[in-house]
């Protein structure tokens, strides 16, 4: 029973920080309102700056604290940041509060996952770190859209009230429940800096990039579109992100099962349908069904892949296993950043007189090449490999 307990607090963290990420994105129009596009567009690329840069600095500094002191530190944090933005006025502090969120992100999701190893066994390592995922995954389909709701009825600050309460509880949850978990011994700053000069590690982390990038091309933008574009209401556009958040939820749980098992099939299928479907969106560019089943499909394929890929990178890099997880996550949030920026660029410099959502679907197809490209030299290296050993 305690340990069942525990593997839901691991998810519900997870839960919480794909909230964190994700609710501003959403209720994007309600701050908009208040502060401008410009804060909203500060919040979700200080935040994704934050995991990608900040988060794997953070590690490296507390690489010898056992992994419940560290989920610890980074619930407590988050649950902070949450309630300052949704108390403070200053749009400076709200966007401070989101990078500092972002600084523990990528180190959660890793301990958790090593922390869920510890006790699950090496057996069952591709479930293990799924976990977190799992709840990364689940928040779009149960708790973005109820929160966007809440936000639609009340204030945008209350679902961020409501978001502290949750991450709170799931930090009493942990201390609780988890027992200290030490790193492996030859965990060091050193041996955790060798995924730097391992060029398997980076080819796995542009496939992170670009199947991500071909999702967030999509969501990082869907509450705007459906509300611009299509005439949504908000109740509309709660129901929509829940169904995009039930196929992160199915991908999560799919990539946890095939995580453990060969990588190049399930790889392949992914990228070849972000190529179909990407390829049909844009003479279908004015329907709002075919903008919510292609958020729908990318958020699938992207959540397959994350298990499958961050077992590739411990296996690849085992001395530097927890600092290869954190950076993975900043290379997720990277691709928001890259996403928002691309379509931005395309929508003031380029394609000026087009629809945000052709803008949406350019950004995403471009993503959609670049993981073939990548997958397919994954593939090659890794028989290349094979060849090697055997």
């Amino acid at each position: 029973m305690k340990q069942k307990l525990l593997i839901l607090g691991l998810i519900l963290g997870g839960f919480c920080f794909s909230l964190s990420l994700t609710l501003p994105m959403t209720v994007a129009p309600k701050i908009a309102a208040q502060y401008g596009e410009e804060t909203v567009d500060w919040m979700i690329n200080l935040y994704s700056l934050a995991v990608l840069i900040l988060s794997p600095i953070f590690t490296l500094l507390f690489i010898k604290l056992d992994y419940k002191k560290m989920i610890l530190i980074n619930l407590g944090f988050a649950s902070i940041c949450n309630f300052l933005t949704a108390f403070v006025s200053s749009a400076q502090i709200i966007c401070f509060s989101r990078l500092v969120i972002g600084i523990f992100q990528g180190s959660f999701i890793a301990a958790a996952g090593f922390l869920a190893s510890s006790f699950l066994g090496q057996s069952k390592k591709g479930l293990a770190m799924s976990l977190p995922i799992i709840g990364f995954a689940a928040a779009p389909a149960v708790g973005t859209p109820i929160l966007t709701q809440i936000s639609a009825m009340t204030n945008w600050r209350d679902s961020f009230v409501i978001l502290s309460v949750l991450t709170f509880g799931v930090f009493l949850l942990v201390l609780a429940l988890a027992s200290p978990t030490m790193p492996k011994k030859f965990v060091s700053v050193k041996g955790e800096l060798t995924a730097l000069t391992n060029g398997r590690f980076w080819l796995i982390s542009l496939i992170i990039l670009s199947v991500f990038g071909a999702f967030y091309a999509v969501y990082v933008n869907a509450a705007t579109v459906l509300i611009q574009s299509y005439s949504f209401s908000d109740l509309s556009v709660a129901v929509a992100l829940a169904v995009i958040g039930v196929a992160m939820y199915l991908g999560a749980q799919i990539g946890g099962i095939l995580a453990d098992k060969d990588a190049k099939k399930p790889l392949l299928i992914i990228a070849f349908s972000l190529l179909i479907i990407f390829a049909i969106s844009f003479p279908l560019e004015n329907f709002a069904d075919v903008f919510v089943g292609i958020a729908f499909l990318t958020a699938a394929f992207c959540q397959i892949s994350i298990p499958i890929l961050q077992v590739r990178l411990v296996e690849t890099v085992p001395k530097s296993s927890l600092l290869t997880i954190v950076l993975s996550q900043g290379i997720i949030c990277a691709s928001v950043f890259i996403a928002n920026f691309a379509i931005e660029m395309i929508n003031t410099n380029f394609l000026a007189n087009t629809t945000l959502e052709f803008s949406n679907y350019t950004v995403g197809g471009v993503f959609a090449i670049l993981s073939l490209i990548f997958i397919l030299g994954f593939i090659q290296t890794t028989n290349k490999k094979r060849l090697s050993n055997s």
